[in-house]
């Protein structure tokens, strides 16, 4: 071999070295990123899930201290979705019929 033939060798082992050790920091670097994100959004689900249980908690002792209003208030409710649902359903011929037959009959 010649001399520039072992120095050309020598360049391409050391760029094929250097570049698996910037492989091996790119994925150490994505290994640490992915635990990282991972550690926040579990934060993030636990965060949401504490906010939800003290929201229902504050929402029970509401209840709890006020059984009236809150009964008034998840009647309302009720009746809304009531009138809501009735709104929106389809509205049925014999429903028609039925008004004019009880109002002849109250004429009779």
């Amino acid at each position: 071999m010649t001399d520039t033939t072992s120095k050309t060798l020598q360049l391409i082992s050391q760029f094929a070295d250097t570049a698996h050790e910037i492989v091996d920091q790119l994925q150490n670097s994505a290994v640490s990123i992915e635990s990282i994100v991972g550690k926040k959004a579990e934060q993030t689900g636990d965060s949401i899930k504490s906010e939800i249980s003290r929201e229902a908690s504050d929402l029970e002792k509401y209840v709890d201290e006020n059984p009236e209003i809150s009964a008034m208030i998840a009647f309302a409710i009720g009746v809304a979705a009531t009138r809501f649902l009735k709104s929106t359903g389809p509205v049925e011929a014999s429903s028609g019929a039925a008004t004019q037959g009880a109002k002849t009959s109250k004429v009779a």
